[in-house]
């Protein structure tokens, strides 16, 4: 029955988060709807549309696919075998052909286990695609994103608490589709393999009560991380609003780039008194949970380049942890690190790397780090005790 005979059909909607696999789960729950008088007019991914009608007993039957949409030709064999196409639904050229019966006498469309698993068998193996696709995307990601920190104290710094948060969010929701959708085929082919024969009347409650919640709790999640983002404590001050910063740089970061090549930083500082941010010249004030100030100086000309990054952590323990991993990082201890003859009540510590393209020297004292990256002809502990100093 079309919603057309009747404008006074009532017509509700309702959630079915069904995955393909769960074949006797929609039909359960499609001919319950029908015993309530609920008849299907037309089955969705996330939900499913119904006409208020007379109660009738029922039966549905679900046909995977492959390929173009089911024909009329297709759909008059079924009808003569007493099954009626009422639906379909899918998606990345699958779909499930929703049929249904209310003569009790009518054969089943599959008669045996077998035929229904070499009718189903390019659905099943266009699935498995997919799920070792995602499972192939998660562990590259995942991979390529650990090998850009140090650590997690790197992490959280770089990718910020809320983005960490949204990517562990994701990446449950994804794992819990995943793990459910293999549970869910594995006992669909343990019907057809083992069992021989497909369950019609499989519960369906709690499998929809889950995913309703599960995707309503994310939504819900991701929402709150979204809104949380502009009260992260997170800020990024760039272009002219740098002028400021920048031009108390020479005062008040402890590192600076005119330690290194004071000819070089009088040129800078002469474009920036001309109100311009030179092309070589990057400067960015930050603030997170991890690190409230930090500022961050990169110069390069040509082959040689310079960075500097100042950082006031939240406590002491956090400014240990972030160097071990840092230095971590380049395969080293802080006690390798460290800087023979540098010693000096001024800093906790002084750590120097001498590696493959640059120079790497650190100072601490207290929650305050800094460190200095350089790829230049000099060598940087010849300005040490210069560092020291400013630190």
């Amino acid at each position: 029955m079309q919603k057309g005979e009747d404008d006074r059909m009532e017509s509700i909607k309702r959630w079915t988060m069904f995955l393909w696999s769960d074949i006797g789960e929609i039909e359960t729950y499609f001919s319950d709807m029908a015993r309530r008088g609920y008849l299907l007019e037309k089955q969705g991914s996330l939900m499913s549309e119904f006409i208020k009608g007379e109660p009738k007993e029922r039966r549905y039957r679900v046909v995977p696919a492959v390929g173009r949409k089911i024909s009329e030709e297709e759909k008059e064999v079924y009808r003569e075998t007493g099954w009626e196409y009422v639906s379909d639904g899918g998606s990345l050229g699958t779909r499930l052909d929703i049929f249904f019966s209310d003569d009790k006498e009518a054969p089943e469309i599959f008669t045996d286990t077998e035929s229904f698993k070499s009718h189903i068998r390019k659905f099943m193996l266009l699935a498995l695609a997919c799920v070792l696709c995602w499972i192939w995307f998660g562990a590259t990601f995942l991979e390529d994103l650990a090998g850009d920190v140090a650590g997690p104290i790197h992490s959280m710094m770089e990718y910020g608490i809320v983005t960490w948060s949204l990517i562990v969010l994701v990446g449950l929701f994804v794992l819990v589709i995943i793990v459910d959708f293999v549970i869910s085929a594995g006992m669909l082919i343990w019907q057809i393999s083992v069992r021989k024969r497909i369950d019609h009347e499989r519960p369906y409650r709690g499998k929809i009560r889950f995913r309703i919640v599960s995707r309503i709790s994310l939504i819900v999640l991701l929402v709150c991380m979204l809104v949380s983002i502009p009260f992260a404590g997170t800020t990024v001050v760039a272009g002219d609003e740098l002028k400021e910063d920048i031009e108390g740089y020479k005062g008040n970061h402890p590192a600076s780039f005119e330690i290194l090549d004071e000819e070089k930083w009088q040129e800078i500082q002469q474009t920036l008194d001309r109100g311009q941010i030179p092309e070589d010249f990057d400067f960015v004030k930050t603030s997170d949970l991890m690190a409230p100030s930090k500022t961050e100086l990169w110069v390069w000309e040509e082959d040689e380049e310079y960075y500097g990054v100042y950082m006031e952590m939240r406590s002491e323990k956090l400014a240990e942890v972030w160097l071990e991993e840092e230095l971590d990082m380049y395969g080293k201890t802080c006690r390798q690190a460290e800087l023979a003859g540098s010693e000096s009540s001024k800093v906790d510590y002084v750590g120097y790397l001498d590696l493959e393209g640059g120079q790497a020297l650190y100072l601490k004292k207290g929650s305050r780090i800094e460190k200095i990256w350089y790829t230049g002809d000099k060598d940087v502990r010849e300005y040490v005790g210069d560092f020291i100093d400013r630190f």
